[in-house]
Order: C-alpha cells, then structure tokens, then sequence
C-alpha cells in the first residue's frame, strides 16, 4: 500500500502498485479485505486505537484458481485410468509467505508440463489431429502396430481417424487425419495443456511457435501468419479437397483450395505440433491463446 494513502487516511484502489502483495492475493488467489474494512483499520490505527474488529477476509474466483480447479480435476481423471498409482504433494501453510510459496511451486510444476519443456506432453500433443502418413515417418510403424498400440491403450492413449479426407475407405484409413479419441487419457492431457496455457497466458504459446518456426511453416504453405486479422485459419476437408481459409482484415477473407495431398505436405510440420483443434470435416488451427 502506498505511504502517501496511509498518511491521507483513505484506502482507494490505486494505492495498490501493480506488484503489491494485495493485488496479488485478490487477482491471482482470490482473497481480500473489503476497502471499507481497510479505511476503518488505516483511520483507528491513526488515532491510536485498535479496531473492535478487523476486516474479513473474502473469497473470490479469478481466472487462474478456476484454471488450476478445472486442471485439477482433469488430472484426477487421468490417474484414475493409469495402472501407476500417483500420491500428489501436499503443501502446509501457515502464513501468507507458505501460501505464495505453494503458489509458485504449483505454477512451476504446470510450467513443466508444457510441450516447450515436456517430451512426453509434447509426444501426446503431436497426436492430437496429425496425418497418419508424418505419424509413420517421425514415429515409424511401431506407434499403429499391435505392440505399441497396446501398450500406450494400457495407459489410456488411443488414437483413431478423427478426418477422412474423402478417398475412399482405404486411402482414407492410410492417409487420414488421426488423433486422440474423446475422453481418453491423451484428449484429457490435452485439454490440460490448454487450460495450462489459459493460467501462463499469451507469451508461453508464443514461445513454443516461435520454437519450432511457425509462423515461416505458414508462410512457405502461403499462409501470411504475421497479419492474420484473429491468428486463426481454418481448414475444411471433403473429397480429397482442402479449403484453407483466414483473414488478414475484418472484412478480407482469403480463400485457397488445394488437394489433399498438398495440404498434408504443406501442413503436416504445424498439425503435429498440436495446434489443430478437430472437427467433423474441419480443421482450425489457432496461433494465439
């Protein structure tokens, strides 16, 4: 709290600096003493005296609490389905201090479960919507054999054709778009991963694109990444055709159709990246949080 305030003897919003520890409790943890409590303190305290009572403290939802809840509780689903049993840390706090300590060693384990920094949570990602043929060439046959199917199904990861690219049965089996079944381990970890990027915003996406050159993929695809006008493209897939769309303005949509076969060569570096998000016979892949 600014001196100037105290002095003064009123408590309004801005006498909290951004990098206050109150600003922190209310907007990341949710806690708070009302301003009416804290005028009351600041004024008693002033005149020498100790209030009869002291501003309660509340509770309220921010945006990062209901992101590690919701992480939470998928994360409880996924161990529930693993054959490996998993006993989380439990953190004491007594004080202020140990609560922003376990605030940070929390935000530093989710940090590590990021594809930028987790192999593993990076191998999952690549199966979220990705050409079976690139599976094959950076995964070889082992990832669809009996073996390797097996074993990561006794882990809850199964993939399966999520877009027939419309020619016909067979040719849509071997060169179709696959990925993550609904509500398997892999789709859950998935979902975790974006609602990680939901707590570290912006900057932790931008880097894993910037990482693994993006937006220069696009760019040699024919795809201005750098101007689109809400940094998402989408792609639509029937009969053997790709319809790739963007704007670059509000009003300016850009329409390209190319084969197939041209769209799994162009594109399949950024689907295997995990940045496509499946549909019945769409793609849209997002370069912003």
């Amino acid at each position: 709290m600014k001196q100037e305030c105290v002095d003064r003897g009123v408590i309004i919003e801005s006498c909290f600096p951004e990098s206050s520890a109150a600003r922190f409790f209310r907007e990341r943890l949710g806690f708070e003493v009302s301003l009416d409590a804290l005028n009351k303190l600041v004024n008693a305290l002033k005149a020498g005296k100790m209030p009869q009572e002291l501003g309660k403290i509340t509770e309220r939802e921010t945006y990062v609490i209901n992101n590690l809840k919701e992480v939470k509780r998928l994360l409880d689903k996924v161990y529930r389905r693993i054959p490996v049993e998993v006993v989380p840390k439990r953190c004491e706090v007594r004080d202020a201090r140990d609560l922003v300590v376990a605030y940070e060693e929390v935000l530093n384990a989710g940090l590590r479960l990021l594809p930028l920094y987790n192999p593993f949570t990076f191998f999952l990602n690549s199966l979220r919507l990705t050409p079976k043929p690139y599976l094959r060439l950076m995964y070889g046959e082992k990832l669809f054999d009996g073996d390797g199917a097996a074993l990561m199904e006794k882990y809850g990861v199964k993939i399966g054709l999520r877009i027939a690219p419309g020619l016909g049965k067979e040719l849509d089996e071997e060169l179709g778009l696959y990925g993550h079944e609904k509500d398997t381990v892999g789709d859950l970890v998935i979902h975790v991963i974006n609602e990680l990027y939901g707590i570290y915003g912006g900057d932790e996406y931008k880097a894993y694109l910037n990482r693994y050159q993006v937006y220069d993929i696009l760019k040699d695809a024919g795809v201005p990444a750098r101007s689109l006008y809400d940094n998402m493209i989408t792609v639509t897939i029937r009969d053997g055709v790709a319809q790739i769309s963007y704007r670059t303005t509000r009003d300016n949509y850009s329409y390209d159709f190319v084969s197939y076969f041209d769209f799994v060569e162009k594109f399949s570096p950024i689907l295997f990246l995990g940045l496509a998000e499946p549909d019945s016979y769409s793609v849209t892949i997002r370069l912003t949080i």
